[in-house]
């Protein structure tokens, strides 16, 4: 069974990734000394989710979703106005 690690920044980013089948336990049980000390372990579900969904975020032990931006007004995702409905409206 592979054990998976991960370095997080202070928004609960993944900044690195680490598995046990890359790197090995020692031989008397412990972590690879190449996996950071400051690493979490995390489940293979977890591993998954943050290495693929950029939302995702590690925190408190749990797995969160950001929130996308609300569209900047008159960018091409604001469902406002059209520049033509604007100008042609009197």
């Amino acid at each position: 069974m592979t054990t998976h690690y991960a370095v997080f920044d202070a928004a609960g980013k993944a900044q690195a990734f680490y598995n046990s089948a890359v790197y090995p336990p020692q031989e008397d049980g412990s972590r690879n000394e190449m996996i950071p000390v400051d690493a979490v372990e995390i489940t293979a579900q977890q591993f998954t989710i943050l290495s693929t969904d950029p939302t995702a975020r590690y925190v408190d032990g749990d797995i969160v979703h950001l929130l996308p931006p609300a569209p900047m007004p008159g960018s091409q995702y604001d469902w406002g106005p059209t520049l033509g409905q604007v100008i042609g409206a009197g």
